[in-house]
Order: C-alpha cells, then structure tokens, then sequence
C-alpha cells in the first residue's frame, strides 16, 4: 500500500507525466469518441504544460516559499553547538574529475564554511547519503578542517536527516541548539521535521538559495512566460515541496 502510494504522489507531482496523460486521452476521445471532449483535454494539457513550464510559475511557486525565510547576515546568528547541512547540491568525486561536482544548491555547503569561520559554532554535521564524498572534501576546500566535521552518511530523506542529527547533537550537549542550513525553498519542511523528530532541539534557521527571488527581478519578466524545460525540472521540485510538506501536516 505505501510503494503504491508513493507512486501515485510521485505521478501527481510531475507536471509532465499529467500532461502528457492528458493529451493522450485526447487523442483516445477524438478517435472513439468526443471531439468536444478531446479538444478539452488538449487545451488543458497545452495550459497545464505551458504554465509549469515557464518563469512565471517558479517565481510564484517557488518564491512564495523563498519569502517564508529571508536572508539571514552571518553575524546575527546566535552561537550553536553545531551547524547542521542537509544534503543535497554537490555530488560525489567522479571518475571524470576527482572533484565534487556542484549543483545550484551547493552554495549551502559553502555557506556552512561562512558561519563556521565567523566562529558561531564549533562543528558542522553533514546529513544525508554520499555526504562524506560530497559536501565532506568540498568543506575542507572552503577550509574548514576535517576534525571538525561530523557525517551522517545514512539518512535518506528530510525526515530521517531531522532523527539522525537529533540522535548525534544529544551526545554532544544537554540543551542543543542547531543552525541549519539548507536551500530556501526546503527549509519550511526541514522545520516541519525538525520539530516532530527532534524534539529538545533549538533550531534556528539560515536558508541559502534564493533562486526564484533572483529570478523574479524586472530584468527577467519577459522570459516569465516562455515555456523552457529548466523551469519546468524547477517547476516541479517547488509542487513536490508543497505536496511533501502538506502531506505530513495531514496524514502523520
């Protein structure tokens, strides 16, 4: 029941797969039966495809949850235990190059080096599966030293990075207190499962990566409504956002 669960949410929340299985049915009804029927599924699926695929949609989606967060300075963080780094943005060494590769969320890993270097906390804990052949190396090229950085190499999901990095930070004090660091856009639900799985935990938040908000500059309106496929990839991490974060307020 939960594979087929999880299937379902996965369809539901890929833009592209709804769209093309509209314009399959439209091509069913205007073979069998109704072309009324077929001529609105297609203009659905047209719409449907246009919307999730242009700028407009990631400014609006995921904007709205970069606001939900606005930048923090560095040095209005309070002190911590630790800063906590969810996975994610930087990609193993490869046999191409031995270095990490990065991605557009890897500016957390280095905003991690920032707060450890203005001394707001003594160590960072790397969370999330591959992290020690990710984010672990590219840390110690913003140099920060090795010995102080904690890997959390199994946690497969914002849910698990919340009880694994709970379990570590209570060996380390009584009374922890966390800066996390992840991208803008996820913090609201790293929050969310923070505060159900890490309970005894202060965590203060210090988002990093604000695309959508860059994005949304005047500069760029008149590509907020050209359909391209970089937006529609963005387009549909921001709807799995909002379908992860509202399923665990109302089904757990």
């Amino acid at each position: 029941m939960g594979v087929l669960f999880n299937h379902a949410v996965s369809y539901v929340t890929s833009p592209l797969l709804v769209g093309l299985t509209a314009l399959a049915l439209a091509a069913f009804f205007l073979v069998r039966f109704s072309r009324k029927i077929a001529l609105s599924l297609l203009v659905f699926a047209l719409c449907w495809l246009w919307f999730f695929s242009s700028g407009g949609a990631y400014v609006l989606l995921g904007g709205r949850l970069e606001r939900m967060f606005p930048p923090s300075e560095v040095e209005t963080l309070p002190c911590a235990d630790a800063v906590v780094v969810l996975g994610g943005g930087v990609d193993s060494c490869t046999n191409v190059l031995k270095y990490a590769e990065l991605y557009s969320a890897a500016d957390r890993a280095a905003h991690a080096a920032r707060i450890i270097k203005a001394g707001k906390a003594p160590v960072v804990i790397l969370s999330g599966e591959g992290e020690i052949f990710a984010s672990f190396p590219l840390l110690q090229e913003f140099g920060v030293d090795k010995r102080n950085i904690i890997v959390e190499n199994e946690s497969l999901n914002t849910e698990e990075n919340a009880r694994m990095v709970s379990a570590l930070i209570k060996e380390r004090s009584e009374k922890p207190r966390v800066i996390l660091v992840t991208s803008s856009w996820h913090m609201r639900r790293a929050m969310l499962m923070f505060s159900r799985y890490a309970e005894g935990v202060e965590v203060v938040p210090s988002a990093i990566d604000y695309e959508a908000l860059a994005y949304s500059c005047k500069e760029n309106v008149a590509k907020w409504f050209l359909p391209s496929a970089e937006h529609l990839h963005r387009n549909t991490s921001m709807l799995k956002e909002y379908v992860g974060y509202w399923g665990y307020r109302l089904v757990r």
